[in-house]
């Protein structure tokens, strides 16, 4: 991959819960910038480490939901799960390895992805990958530009990487379209 001067993160996340201390079961990540996917990344997590040792809190809701979802979606839990500390290792050296100058994450939402992310790291003593500042919120742009215009997924709906890489399309389509605009003006 080029040496870049930024590149944008997509991270999706599927989860037990929508509070910060939720277990995640899934991270889907996606590198890209306004044309080109550069790399992805997918993740199953051990939930019982999560529940049993940090104490991260699963929502009956959020559990009834799940139930309703395609079978296609619910094959997350009949993944083979990885050992937290191991996934968000590799999600680090994922994020450190691109060498851009500026590394902007992504969520679509301003406290649910990368909110629940930055409490596991914490959880589990991980030094977070990003900084602080360049934490961005898809759900603004849609609010803003798109409107109600839908996110079309690929594959399986509520599949983290699938519903990562839609996203990461979605918005590529309004960086192309604001320097289309930009250069027309």
């Amino acid at each position: 991959m080029p040496k870049l001067e930024s590149i944008e993160i997509m991270i999706d996340l599927e989860t037990l819960g929508t509070s910060n201390k939720a277990p995640v079961v899934s991270i889907g990540c996606v590198a890209f910038d306004g044309k080109v996917v550069y790399d992805q990344l997918y993740l199953t997590l051990n939930l019982k480490e999560q529940i049993d040792t940090q104490k991260r809190l699963v929502d009956a809701d959020t559990l009834q939901w799940w139930f309703s979802q395609s079978n296609d979606a619910r094959a997350v839990f009949k993944e083979n799960k990885r050992g937290v500390v191991e996934s968000l290792t590799e999600l680090t050296q994922f994020i450190t390895k691109l060498e851009a100058k500026e590394v902007y994450v992504w969520g679509n939402g301003s406290n649910f992805d990368i909110t629940i992310l930055e409490s596991l790291y914490k959880d589990f003593e991980i030094k977070v990958p990003w900084k602080y500042g360049k934490i961005m919120d898809l759900r603004t742009i849609r609010r803003f530009l798109g409107g109600n215009e839908k996110i079309k997924v690929e594959g399986v709906k509520h599949n983290a990487l699938a519903d990562a890489l839609a996203q990461a399309k979605y918005l590529q389509k309004w960086i192309s379209d604001f320097r289309e605009l930009k250069k027309k003006a």
